[in-house]
């Protein structure tokens, strides 16, 4: 089942479009919010002096492609019904900007259907000849993706989060990767195998757990290198630097095996918070034992063989 990428609730996704709105609008007065808490919504949240609207809406829960089309379709004939419903207010609101382009916001846009929807009410739009409508009055669909770089402004500024794909790996993925790397499985075994407490089926589970979020971890560090080069250059230092103590760091230490795993991957996540702060939680969390997990089968993590009583 295909889910939302971007777990926004309304207010949050609304808050948001309307910062990345301000800052594509910087002159005062290029764009205007329109709030709806006083005598009700208009169908949009805001508008700007160049002839566009806006009206931001994120479909709640985990959706299939067509139950997310039916909500944003239903929502976007409502918020439409309200060009017409409303025309007085929006004249007066307006002060004779006429609307050219109606931008319906939403986090994900990944049926056709919805661009068909689009132009089908735009259509019915224009032939009703509202006084505030332009002739080529137009309905066009904006996710994130049409706001880079006022995203990219926001994290560099450290005032939003870059939410990375959530990744949905098969069973098999796992299976593949242990048989096509057959010299670090074995290098993670023979450190697993020095955990005490925990019984060989726990130590199975363990491996898969720890290489499912590596696998989870490697398309998320893809998706940093392909969206922000700067990022990737960071991180790669962050990762060099804690490397290059880590040896010294499992020589030094006494404590237990699970323990130092646990250890290296939560300082490690720490430092991605601190130097990446662009990341979410649950992102700095799969990127630090996804290298955790390198660590112990390239060689840097090692633990020390249990002492003979």
């Amino acid at each position: 089942m295909a889910q939302t990428a971007l777990d926004w609730d309304g207010q949050g996704w609304e808050a948001h479009c309307l910062t990345l709105l301000r800052l594509r609008y910087r002159v005062p007065g290029e764009f205007e919010h329109v709030p709806a808490s006083d005598q009700g919504d208009l169908g949009i949240e805001g508008f700007s002096h160049d002839g566009c609207v806006y009206q931001c809406y994120a479909p709640q829960g985990p959706l299939t492609i067509s139950a997310r089309y039916e909500r944003q379709r239903d929502k976007l004939t409502e918020d439409l019904g309200k060009l017409e419903n409303h025309q007085a207010e929006l004249l007066a609101i307006m002060g004779g900007t006429s609307i050219h382009v109606y931008v319906f916001m939403t986090p994900i846009h990944d049926s056709r259907r919805l661009n068909s929807h689009a132009k089908m009410k735009a259509a019915e739009i224009r032939s009703k000849g509202m006084p505030h409508c332009a002739l080529d009055f137009d309905v066009v669909i904006h996710t994130e993706a049409d706001y880079l770089a006022e995203c990219a402004e926001l994290i560099s500024l450290g005032l939003t989060k870059r939410h990375l794909t959530p990744v949905s790996l098969p069973a098999r993925a796992v299976q593949q990767y242990v048989g096509l790397n057959p010299s670090l499985i074995a290098t993670i075994d023979g450190k697993l195998a020095r955990l005490r407490g925990i019984s060989d089926d726990e130590k199975t589970s363990l491996r898969t757990a720890l290489l499912t979020r590596k696998l989870s971890a490697d398309n998320k560090l893809d998706e940093i290198r392909g969206l922000d080069a700067m990022a990737w250059e960071r991180l790669q230092e962050l990762r060099a630097t804690k490397e290059k103590s880590l040896e010294i760091e499992c020589l030094l230490s006494q404590v237990e095996p699970q323990v130092l795993l646990n250890e290296t991957s939560a300082s490690y996540r720490g430092t991605l918070k601190e130097g990446l702060t662009f990341l979410t939680d649950s992102d700095a969390l799969d990127i630090a034992w996804g290298t955790t997990t390198d660590w112990l089968a390239e060689c840097p993590l090692d633990f020390r063989e249990p002492q003979a009583s």
